[in-house]
């Protein structure tokens, strides 16, 4: 994860306060102007010839996937529909399962009524986690 401004943010004959620098909609995260955190994922560690031949200004090379979190004026990025949930997505991605945490009754529910239930459920619900001992 790095810290980025976007790359027009600033320069000579650049104001940075200018309009449209600012974006508030997560699908344009990538385009924000001002301070917002970056996460580079790679599916494997970079080689120095990866760093080598890195683009021009970026300060990593080229990830397996990139994800831009939404700029926040107050740099609080724990907004349910804005940060978390396209972070979440990003992570789901990366890890090739869904990443959401479900109450023991929705795991029972889902063990009960589908052939397949999320990961999290499997590695905690099944696996006797989520389920209280009766007292001898």
């Amino acid at each position: 994860m790095a810290m980025e401004f976007g790359k027009n943010f600033s320069g000579p004959g650049s104001d940075p306060l200018r309009h449209g620098t600012a974006t508030t909609v997560p699908k344009d995260a990538h385009l924000a102007g001002f301070l917002h955190p970056v996460l580079y994922y790679y599916s494997h560690l970079p080689t120095d010839d990866d760093m080598l031949r890195r683009p021009l200004k970026w300060i990593l090379p080229r990830p397996t996937r990139l994800h831009h979190v939404i700029e926040d004026f107050l740099f609080d990025f724990s907004s349910p529909v804005s940060h978390v949930l396209h972070l979440r997505r990003f992570l789901d991605t990366v890890f090739g399962y869904e990443t959401r945490n479900y109450f023991a009754g929705s795991c029972f529910k889902m063990a009960m009524t589908h052939t397949n239930v999320p990961k999290t459920c499997q590695d905690q619900y099944l696996r006797g986690e989520g389920l209280t001992h009766a007292k001898s």
